[in-house]
């Protein structure tokens, strides 16, 4: 039957045979992986440390000085284990609370 193809219909047949076998792989090992690997992928078993808590919550570090003088306000907290940003909020007086920055430090200019 092979012979009888085209040089061109072969190559096709090849390709197909190649996708097919490699997603067939794909597939395979992608259950086989989660069958094996349940209790580190969340099916069961404790999670690894780095997932188990939740991070800390910072800690603002005193305001100076304050009153301030020069229309800037430098808010500086403590780091947290695991967070890529901080969102800074502020709230006015008689308002509502608002995001004003997103920050990737653990120190910001207002």
């Amino acid at each position: 039957m092979l012979k009888k193809l085209s040089k061109s219909n072969k190559r096709i047949l090849l390709v197909f045979v190649f996708i097919f076998g490699f997603i067939s792989i794909y597939l395979i090992g992608s259950f086989v992986g989660l069958w094996l690997f349940a209790p580190l992928n969340g099916g069961g078993g404790d999670p690894p440390t780095m997932y188990a808590s939740l991070p800390g919550t910072p800690t603002l570090n005193v305001i100076q000085p304050n009153p301030d003088t020069d229309d800037t306000i430098t808010l500086d907290w403590s780091d947290s284990l695991r967070l890529w940003h901080y969102n800074v909020w502020r709230k006015v007086s008689g308002g509502s609370w608002d995001i004003i920055k997103i920050a990737l430090t653990s120190s910001f200019f207002i």
